[in-house]
């Protein structure tokens, strides 16, 4: 799935985070990688976790915002069950905008760096040229590269900016590339804090296995 392959094909993204604990990080994993996420608008979906900090994030890419509704309603389906293995999980949702994609082959990767970033609200034009100036340079120089999505928010000033590699070395490869993107985004003017970045392992739904 590529930027320009059809106009309405990824259009919003709706992500939803739990912080678990570290005994129930595993189950936490399982049990949203377990769950059905699909609609059928629904172009992507990603299951994030970082063990570290036991966070785990569903990310739900979409061609029309009607599946919140649903992605809403399936949060609180499974919302017990993760009551019943962490003590106090915490759940927080985001949606955004698609600012550009280029997602051919995410079903390849297993680590992922996702940037926050906080910006003025007339940076999401820069912000995705420097996205796509970023792509084309990590698919240059880094092989391990398998895509990247950058999603913003234009009430909220929040982005994200979401790269995909087939390993966590191959990520480390590309990091330089990354300060450089940070820098670029810093020189324009679009940034109103400094970016935070986070390292996940994408874990495949039990569906594709």
């Amino acid at each position: 799935m590529r930027d320009g392959d059809a106009v309405d094909e990824c259009r919003f993204a709706h992500i939803s985070t739990v912080v678990t604990t570290p005994s129930a990080f595993s189950e936490t994993v399982a049990l949203l990688t377990r769950h059905d996420w699909h609609s059928p608008t629904t172009h992507a979906i990603f299951v994030l976790g970082e063990r570290k900090t036991c966070r785990v994030s569903v990310v739900l890419l979409t061609g029309t915002d009607a599946p919140l509704a649903s992605f809403t309603s399936a949060l609180e389906q499974i919302a017990p069950a993760l009551d019943g293995i962490a003590s106090s999980p915490v759940l927080a949702h985001q949606s955004f905008d698609v600012a550009f994609w280029d997602l051919a082959e995410w079903q390849r990767a297993n680590a992922v760096r996702l940037t926050r970033l906080n910006i003025v609200p007339s940076g999401v034009e820069v912000l995705s040229t420097i996205g796509r100036a970023a792509v084309a340079r990590l698919r240059s120089t880094t092989p391990g590269f398998r895509g990247a999505i950058a999603l913003s928010n234009a009430a909220s000033g929040k982005a994200i900016f979401i790269e995909l590699f087939t390993t966590r070395a191959a990520l480390r490869d590309s990091e330089v590339t990354a300060y450089f993107d940070a820098r670029n985004a810093r020189e324009a003017g679009v940034l109103t804090e400094p970016p935070e970045h986070e390292v996940y392992q994408l874990h495949p739904l039990a569906s594709s296995n």
